[in-house]
């Protein structure tokens, strides 16, 4: 049987698992206020929280549905067969199987099964780490395109050195999900510190990217006015 651990929706589905929705008082020593509110929580609590988790529901499917599209489309036409579109099919790929995550762990908590299997938790970590390595490597692709040597691009980019790259950094965010979701308990602060630590750098990694790609374009289109 798969190992499995305890989530937010856990902690959500224990707080309202003596949730009632009748107006009569609770007996004494239950915890509960009058109406079966528990502790600390109003009728606007529980509303809020219910908003909450339908809009999760439904924002995850359709963006679920939006990338299974989009994959249809760049698989399908030839013109995004080129190494400059590589890393956005990573993109998309990965974005699926986080929301797919994302859905699956929506659907236990609706069918009130408190224990969610760890995969979910590791593929959503792991793709959220591919999706950054994606991004990078767009700016990155763009950057030695049309300014580092635009004019050896296509000699030094081939599609087996990006599928080798896109393998290695597959291998590597799911070696990252899978070994934090093994060792570590989903409340172990370690593993906030841990993945807040390791996101704000290939955030900071990707922002340097992105604003030195905008300076060499600016560079370079001057250049060729003054030329």
């Amino acid at each position: 049987m798969a190992e499995t651990t305890p989530t937010l929706l856990t902690d959500i589905t224990e707080t309202f698992r003596n949730f009632t929705w009748t107006n009569e008082t609770e007996e004494a020593g239950d915890g509960l206020q009058p109406g079966g509110l528990p502790p600390g929580w109003t009728w606007e609590d529980i509303l809020y929280v219910d908003f909450l988790l339908r809009m999760r529901l439904w924002i995850s499917f359709i963006g679920f549905v939006c990338n299974v599209m989009a994959f249809l489309i760049q698989i399908k036409l030839k013109s995004y067969r080129k190494t400059q579109f590589m890393f956005g099919l990573v993109l998309t790929v990965s974005e699926m199987f986080y929301l797919f995550a994302v859905l699956a762990e929506t659907y236990y908590y609706y069918n009130e099964i408190l224990i969610i299997p760890k995969v979910y938790q590791a593929i959503a970590l792991a793709t959220n780490l591919l999706a950054l390595f994606a991004i990078i490597g767009v700016g990155v692709d763009r950057y030695m395109a049309l300014c580092a040597f635009p004019f050896k691009y296509k000699i030094i980019v081939t599609v087996k050195r990006y599928a080798a790259v896109i393998v290695g950094l597959t291998a590597i965010s799911i070696l990252y999900g899978f070994v934090f979701t093994q060792f570590f308990a989903s409340d172990d602060p370690v593993v906030s510190q841990r993945i807040f630590i390791v996101l704000s750098v290939l955030l900071f990694i990707t922002t340097v990217t992105y604003i030195g790609l905008s300076f060499s374009l600016v560079r370079a289109f001057r250049s060729t006015q003054t030329g």
